[in-house]
């Protein structure tokens, strides 16, 4: 019982958070268990496109950097203060709680995590990491943070879509390492080229509740009462999803397949893949 929250895709191997409970791990065929926690105590779990993992618990950090389909391989680290992980394309990252109410982000640097800069908001949703080590962060807006310590507020221009930039409420975010992508609760969807300029051009009917990207920049969003959507050539392409979940909490992306996981009418969680 409970919802599929997090669906990770690497190369070769898909990663699954269910129940806030379980994290299982399947390279094409069955889910197999890699951490079960004898409670609901899994508050996020994140995986890299490079084989690392972590999962986060109240206030213990369980990180692997190879092998990561086996329990044994993650490492119990303290992570006082703790409130989510990041998405990356190569390392991970950790927010925690800094001492003046914000956020402090730490970035895993090989085999440690060391401390990588902050950002002014006290309630962060969601953040992703690109490959040039720069860290945004969701809380209605969003924020750039910098390892030289700054940080700056970003707004994507809604205008085309006839509402104002300040009421839209950004909440997901994810990159392919070089575009970050974040989703509001309204439906739009906005794209941050490398040159640092957001573009916003359509929102979707119903609210996401799920974005990925892959390394070739497809973007897939999932969304109950939206279904699931593909942006390619420059049009979305979209489709009901799985007909059994009554729910869509999460997506992800490997190889020639799309995975999406939910809920079904009797809250059972489930995992569904079609081909791209």
């Amino acid at each position: 019982m409970g919802s599929v929250s997090r669906l990770i895709g690497a190369p070769g191997e898909i990663f699954a958070l269910v129940a806030d409970q379980y994290v299982l791990h399947s390279a094409g065929a069955r889910f197999n268990e890699v951490l079960v926690y004898s409670t609901p105590d899994i508050r996020d779990f994140q995986a890299s496109w490079t084989g690392k993992a972590a999962a986060l618990s109240f206030n213990t950090l369980q990180a692997c950097f190879t092998g990561c389909d086996l329990g044994n391989s993650f490492d119990p680290l303290g992570a006082a203060s703790a409130r989510a992980l990041c998405t990356a394309s190569d390392q991970l990252a950790l927010m925690s709680r800094a001492s003046d109410g914000g956020t402090t982000v730490f970035a895993q640097d090989g085999g440690t995590w060391t401390l990588f800069g902050a950002a002014p908001l006290r309630a962060p949703l969601a953040c992703t990491r690109s490959n040039e080590s720069v860290f945004f962060v969701t809380q209605g807006q969003v924020t750039v943070s910098n390892a030289n310590g700054t940080s700056s507020a970003e707004t994507p221009d809604t205008t085309a879509l006839g509402r104002p930039s300040s009421a839209e409420p950004w909440a997901l975010i994810t990159t392919d390492g070089t575009q970050v992508f974040a989703a509001s609760t309204r439906g739009a969807v906005a794209r941050r080229s490398a040159g640092g300029t957001w573009s916003v051009s359509s929102a979707l009917s119903g609210e996401i509740t799920a974005l990925t990207t892959d390394p070739a920049g497809d973007l897939w969003v999932a969304g109950t009462g939206l279904g699931l959507a593909h942006f390619t050539g420059g049009q979305w392409v979209a489709s009901a999803g799985p007909p059994l979940l009554v729910s869509f909490t999460s997506i992800a992306v490997e190889s020639a397949y799309v995975y999406v996981g939910g809920t079904d009418s009797a809250g059972v969680a489930r995992v569904f893949r079609r081909l791209r």
